[in-house]
């Protein structure tokens, strides 16, 4: 998760009113301002953090002071494991009978997967 200490920085100057921009993130993480923008996309578009710019403070505010990041992020890959896990879960209750157990855990990592965000291997 390469972005995601660049990620947690920026909602905390956020959160403290810093009203962080490209600029800051490039500066405080040695990064262009191409991939400091990229980042702050990742966190609107992939992680709907309801980031609205305030021009007169040159910086970001949340319009939902409420929002929170997710507490669980997963990778392209973690999303491939849960699902040949699932699959395999089916596949042995389709053929010794579905127990209790199995159904829970499918449940479980279904209900994982779809509240959980997902970042994509970049960087």
């Amino acid at each position: 998760m390469g972005n995601m200490h660049r990620i947690l920085w920026f909602d905390e100057q956020v959160r403290f009113g810093k009203y962080p921009n490209s600029g800051h993130l490039s500066e405080n993480f040695e990064i262009s301002v191409r991939q400091a923008c990229r980042d702050i996309e990742y966190l609107t578009n992939t992680l709907s953090a309801p980031l609205v710019y305030n021009p007169k403070k040159r910086g970001y505010q949340y319009e939902d002071k409420t929002y929170v990041l997710p507490a669980l992020i997963l990778t392209a890959s973690d999303i491939q494991m849960i699902q040949a896990i699932i699959s395999h879960l089916e596949q042995t209750a389709a053929l010794f009978g579905a127990t209790a157990f199995s159904e829970k855990a499918v449940g479980l990592l279904q209900n994982i997967i779809s509240h959980s965000s997902y970042e994509g291997e970049r960087d």
